[in-house]
């Protein structure tokens, strides 16, 4: 299966979005993002959407936070 978005949760306490063998919880700063151009948009199921950019990536100046399942937070720089 292709998918076509990049798929988020609201939080970590929402079922839709997040998987349970999640390695890495990547904050999003969606407002940059979307002032940027970006269109994030909600699934039936809840899960929040987004094509990307014109790569299908969403770059890492949106990143507000990067941990891990462990709970370590990783250096964005």
């Amino acid at each position: 299966m292709k998918r076509n978005h990049i798929h988020f949760a609201k939080g970590l306490n929402f079922i839709n979005g997040l998987r349970q063998n999640a390695e890495l919880f990547i904050y999003v700063n969606f407002g940059k993002a979307k002032e940027d151009g970006l269109i994030f948009f909600e699934s039936e199921n809840g899960v929040v959407l987004c094509a990307g950019n014109s790569k299908g990536f969403i770059e890492t100046k949106y990143f507000l936070k990067v941990i891990t399942a462990l709970g370590q937070t990783l250096n964005l720089n």
